[in-house]
């Protein structure tokens, strides 16, 4: 069995280090860039199996982006990821499919079940 590429669309750079380091350790491997082109390069080649999508990224917002990836790939779950949790961000992402949040700072094991549980439903 193939371990599942996960694609994080993140500008932050601890956010970055600590995809990799956390869950980029044999259970997933994690793919991390900061702006919608390069992740629509990554949707467009890779098999992607999750997408950890921040909420608040510079230029082209999380919202925005999502929206984007339903347009071309529905059935591909997303996790929403903000240190913003306002209610109507949350629902607004909602509104468009989106298999779960989380709300920063957070922690790992709790990302990691909400991501296993999701992949597990995929299967």
């Amino acid at each position: 069995m193939s371990i599942p590429k996960i694609l994080a669309v993140e500008d932050e750079l601890y956010m970055f280090k600590l995809y990799q380091e956390t869950l980029g350790k044999g259970r997933f491997e994690v793919i991390v860039r900061d702006n919608w082109a390069e992740a629509d390069e990554i949707l467009k080649k890779e098999d992607i199996s999750l997408v950890l999508l921040d909420i608040g990224l510079p230029g082209m917002d999380g919202i925005q982006i999502l929206k984007k990836i339903r347009s071309e790939k529905p059935e591909l779950p997303i996790i929403m990821v903000t240190a913003y949790g306002t209610k109507d961000r949350i629902l607004e992402a909602t509104k468009h499919n989106i298999s779960d949040f989380i709300v920063k700072p957070f922690k790992i094991p709790v990302l990691r079940e909400k991501i296993s549980r999701i992949l597990k439903i995929q299967e």
